[in-house]
């Protein structure tokens, strides 16, 4: 008999420890607690950038050939894991804070957030036998890939923000992207005198979730903008998934053959929902218990 395995892990985390527990990853520009005055513009601005590219392959082959009888088993199996959590933030918060630009003021956090998995999985049996021969081939390709991201630009508690001549402009902007191509490929083959039987199995797998919070506002403060002032929040996720599981199986004998043969692919993608619990992506513009003042527009926008 010949048995053949090929196996393998790859787990890939930005914001997650090795057991799984969630802990983003911060990027954030801030003022706390503190009063500044400028005579130009006071700008705080937050990008994130995070990518994981992962390719992972297994490959199997067992072949066996004897005068009488003969076996072969190969099996390969791969299991991907991509998971990415970031805070991204830029604020104005404590009270009291007084905050006073000459000219603009403006508040930004954007993140693009990228994972890309790429996993295949081969599982070649052959045998050739006088008398009587077994082929087994299993091929199992397995991907789940991850991003749980919040994004928020925000003034609250704040006693004064006021610009003197330019617009107050709060923006925050997440772009979170999947894309994910399982394949898993098996073949087997007994060829034999008397008896020839040959399986092959092929499954492929992949889910996919994002869960994102993206939010601008102004909350318990007191805003003036010389011209207007403008509030929005944009969320664009998306998610491309391939999936192929491709199977053939050959007996072939004097008197007996049997050939079996079987591929399943399953792709599951969420944007909004764990599994069958809805857990909504959230993109909010708000103004919340406050007093704002615009010589111009007041416009929000998600």
């Amino acid at each position: 008999p010949a048995f053949s395995l090929g196996a393998s892990i790859a787990r890939n985390f930005i914001g997650y420890s090795f057991w799984g527990s969630r802990n983003p990853g911060e990027v954030q520009a801030h003022i706390d607690n503190s009063d500044v005055t400028a005579d130009g513009d006071i700008t705080l601005t937050v990008t994130s950038e995070q990518t994981i590219n992962a390719v992972v392959e297994a490959v199997s082959t067992a072949l066996a050939a004897s005068g009488s009888s003969g076996t072969t088993i190969s099996v390969a199996g791969l299991w991907a894991q991509n998971d990415i959590a970031v805070l991204v933030r830029a604020f104005v918060d404590g009270s009291p804070i007084k905050i006073e630009s000459g000219g603009v003021i403006s508040l930004s956090a954007s993140d693009t957030s990228i994972i890309v998995a790429d996993v295949q999985a081969t599982s070649i049996a052959g045998t050739l036998a006088g008398s009587s021969g077994t082929a087994v081939s299993v091929g199992v390709s397995l991907a789940k890939n991850l991003i749980s991201n919040e994004v928020a630009a925000f003034i609250k508690n704040a006693t004064s923000v006021k610009s003197l001549l330019g617009a107050i402009t709060l923006s925050a902007v997440e772009s979170a992207t999947i894309t994910a191509t399982s394949i898993a490929a098996s073949a087997s083959a007994a060829i034999a005198g008397t008896t020839g039987i040959s399986f092959s199995g092929a499954g492929a797998v992949a889910l996919n979730s994002i869960f994102t919070k993206t939010h601008a506002g102004i909350e318990s403060s007191n805003v003036v903008s010389a011209t207007d002032v403008t509030i929005s929040a944009s969320d664009s996720s998306t998610i491309l998934a391939k999936i192929l599981a491709g199977s053939a199986s050959v007996g072939g004998c004097g008197t007996t053959g049997v050939g079996v043969s079987l591929g399943a692919a399953v792709a599951q993608n969420f944007i909004g929902w764990d599994g069958g619990t809805r857990s909504p992506a959230e993109v909010h513009a708000y103004i919340k218990n406050s007093s704002v003042e615009a010589s111009g527009d007041i416009e929000l926008t998600a």
